[in-house]
């Protein structure tokens, strides 16, 4: 089963202050974490983001059709051009995900076939990272509104959820939102 990998890096990073794709945790960008993560499991890499001119080594970017759209429009604009495929996401802003996760999600995706994935962390759905299906462009063609938690609402049928509590720290699931959280 193909699945490909696909980094939401198309925010504005207003509450970090600085585009925090480039911004580097050690020697790497978090944007070039978060391609390398995906890289370690999946088949292909994308990037979905706000324009063309970002170019990292082992993916390629797709440009967002609505710019600042939130992670469900660029999911959504992504599987316009790749939607046979799932999609395994993770924001520009986790990088302390690790592949050993992602390849638990991939393998729950295998034994679900056509679920969208999500993580369960102490009776919380966690929608990212999570894998996602042709159902994003169904429920935005529908009428859906472009937030997530909606589309975690309306997917209940069509979804698998993978508890992570005791195999995971919350510093796990942490967003970089504020140049505060990397201490």
């Amino acid at each position: 089963m193909v699945v490909l990998g696909l980094v939401l890096a198309g925010g504005r990073s207003k509450r970090f202050g600085r585009d925090k794709r480039f911004f580097r945790l050690g020697n790497k960008t978090l944007l070039e974490i978060a391609v390398e993560r995906l890289g370690e499991v999946c088949d292909g890499v994308y990037i979905a983001a706000d324009s063309r001119g970002i170019t990292v080594r082992g993916a390629c970017t797709l440009e967002d059709e609505v710019r600042y759209g939130g992670p469900i429009l660029g999911i959504a604009n992504a599987l316009k051009w790749l939607g046979q495929y799932p999609l395994l996401t993770l924001p520009v802003d986790m990088p302390y995900v690790d592949s050993e996760l992602l390849k638990d999600m991939v393998e729950l995706l295998r034994i679900h076939k056509g679920k969208n994935i999500a993580l369960e962390f102490k009776g919380n759905i966690l929608p990212f990272p999570g894998i996602y299906t042709r159902d994003v462009l169904d429920y935005i063609m529908g009428g859906g509104k472009p937030f997530v938690r909606g589309f975690w609402e309306w997917a209940v049928g069509r979804r698998c959820l993978l508890e992570v509590a005791g195999r995971r720290s919350l510093r796990t699931f942490t967003n970089l939102n504020y140049p505060p959280n990397l201490e």
